[in-house]
């Protein structure tokens, strides 16, 4: 069932590589599957450990950090490692989801708090003085995807050790991650995109 999900993501990905992004239609669902399928490939290349792609996560987690950064204009960690709160509250559910797609063997515990990586883009230009003006240099969904996890690896050593981590000894880890479309700041026209992406390790 694994194997089934990672390949069906991975198509997904296939027909947004070159997808162009309509800026004023912008397609968050599938932004995000994309997002997962190519953090799962740069581990790939590395030969660590596939993730698992979590629709609990996704749904009580990785959306609401993506949009809450937006509405606040920042980029920050609204929920942290170890900050158990919000991971608590969805366990059980992530229990359910992991038997139904590993099988019920999969015996162990999650941690009090999960693994998580923001950052903001600035892709384009919404309006300067009258009429709307595209950047250009973000045109596909691969584009922004690249460019996010390049920034994270590149740039941020502590998002590094989290996007190359082996956080669970018994080699599973769900995972989901979301972007979102917002303003910038207030004293600009720029659009800002708002990025997360967390893992949750199954412990023994």
């Amino acid at each position: 069932m694994k194997n089934i999900i990672l390949t069906l993501l991975t198509l997904i990905s296939f027909s947004l590589n070159a997808q162009q992004i309509d800026y004023d239609n912008f397609n968050t669902k599938l932004a995000d599957s994309l997002l997962f399928v190519k953090i799962n490939e740069f581990r790939d290349s590395l030969g660590l450990s596939q993730l698992i792609y979590s629709k609990v996560i996704y749904n009580n987690i990785s959306k609401d950090v993506s949009q809450l950064q937006s509405d606040n204009m920042r980029c920050y960690h609204p929920y942290h490692p170890n900050g158990k709160t919000k991971l608590n509250s969805i366990k059980k559910q992530l229990k359910i989801e992991l038997d139904s797609i590993m099988g019920k063997t999969t015996y162990g515990k999650f941690p009090l708090g999960y693994y998580e990586v923001c950052s903001k883009l600035v892709p384009v230009r919404i309006s300067s003085w009258g009429y709307t003006t595209r950047l250009g240099k973000i045109k596909t969904y691969d584009d922004l995807i690249q460019k996010s996890i390049r920034a994270w690896v590149v740039y941020s050593p502590s998002h590094r050790k989290i996007l190359v981590g082996e956080f669970s000894n018994k080699k599973i880890m769900l995972a989901a991650g979301s972007i979102v479309m917002g303003k910038l700041n207030l004293s600009t026209s720029y659009t800002g995109m708002y990025v997360s992406f967390q893992i949750v390790p199954l412990l023994d």
